[in-house]
C-alpha cells in the first residue's frame, strides 16, 4: 500500500522554502531516476513506499489506488502555519 503526498509537499514548498527531508527525498528520487535511465527504462512513476523510493511502470502506477491522508494533511496544515 503506498501513501503519496506529493500535493502536500508542493504546497509546503511554495509557501517555505523546503525542509531537509523534502531535499533528501528529491535527491533520492533524482538517483533513483538516473538509475532508471542507465536501465533504459522507459514509462515509470517514482514515489515512496515505507519510506523506500520505489518505480513502477506508469501503467500499473495510475491503477493503484491513491491513498490520501486525511488526518496527516489536517497535522500539515496546523504545523505550517
Amino acid at each position: 500500500r503506498s501513501t503519496l503526498f506529493p500535493y502536500t509537499t508542493l504546497f509546503r514548498s511554495l509557501r517555505y522554502s523546503p525542509t531537509m527531508k523534502d531535499r533528501i527525498l528529491a535527491t533520492m528520487c533524482g538517483a533513483k531516476a538516473v538509475e532508471l535511465l542507465a536501465e533504459e527504462s522507459q514509462s515509470k512513476a517514482i514515489g515512496t513506499v515505507n519510506d523506500e523510493i520505489v518505480a513502477y511502470d506508469l501503467a500499473e502506477a495510475l491503477e493503484q489506488e491513491n491513498v490520501f491522508n486525511e488526518e496527516m494533511y489536517e497535522l500539515i496544515e496546523v504545523l505550517s502555519k
